[in-house]
């Protein structure tokens, strides 16, 4: 769970291009009730994904992976697991 936080702290830090505190979302102590604000981290996430993407970076895939869950009658709806895939495959690759 610890590297979940701090990719997403770290992904908002880069994509919002701020200091941690600076807003209230830019903690990874924000991303410990992800699940019980599932539409508002999934938001921020994706925002923070969509700025990563205009300033060059190949965010796409995850951008799609989201989008995607969100759609009505979508296969696998966005829940708390893909958000956890999505900040675990960032990190993998070093983006974040």
């Amino acid at each position: 769970m610890e590297k979940l936080r701090l990719a997403y702290e770290h992904l908002m830090l880069k994509a919002f291009a701020c200091k941690r505190g600076d807003y209230y979302f830019a903690d990874a102590d924000a991303y410990d009730g992800a699940a019980n604000h599932l539409d508002e981290t999934r938001t921020l996430i994706l925002c923070a994904l969509v700025n990563l993407k205009n300033n060059g970076a190949d965010v796409e895939r995850y951008i799609q992976r989201i989008s995607s869950s969100q759609l009505l009658g979508a296969k696998e709806p966005c829940t708390l697991e893909v958000l956890n895939e999505v900040l675990e495959g960032m990190s993998d690759e070093g983006m974040v």
